[in-house]
């Protein structure tokens, strides 16, 4: 009897614990951070792992999170700003390394408004939590 609750007990501790569905790549949840004082319309995202359209971003204003399989920390990003395309151009993943299973901000800024060019910061919020 003794040798069956142990066997028991193994058994319903090793078949309840749940693994999370991370890999070392991510996913990554990301979200947009305006730090300009313009408005930016039509967000349009790829992070290298997926992309994604986020809409509209108030100047000062930041995005929920959006899953992304994987992402990296540059991204490329095009907006639109008074009805002129603005982007940080494409971007080569090639030896990238990719963020994995955390929660990060992009923070977007003109970096020259002559050429419409936009660059990306990056903030590590923290890991991703699994409910």
């Amino acid at each position: 009897m003794r040798y069956f609750i142990v066997l028991l007990s193994i058994t319903l501790i090793t078949f309840s614990c749940t693994k999370p569905n991370h890999t070392p790549e991510g996913p990554t949840d990301v979200r947009i951070r305006n730090i300009t004082d313009q408005d930016f319309s039509n967000v349009f995202v790829d992070t290298g792992g997926g992309n994604h359209n986020y809409g509209n971003i108030a100047a000062g204003d930041e995005t929920g999170y959006h899953r992304f399989e994987k992402a990296y920390p540059d991204a490329e990003v095009t907006v639109m700003i008074n009805g002129e395309e603005y982007t940080t151009g494409k971007q080569d993943y090639t030896f990238a390394t990719y963020i994995g299973p955390d929660k990060i901000t992009y923070e977007v800024y003109i970096l020259n408004p002559g050429q419409k060019k936009l660059a990306v910061d990056i903030i590590l919020e923290g890991p991703i939590e699994d409910k």
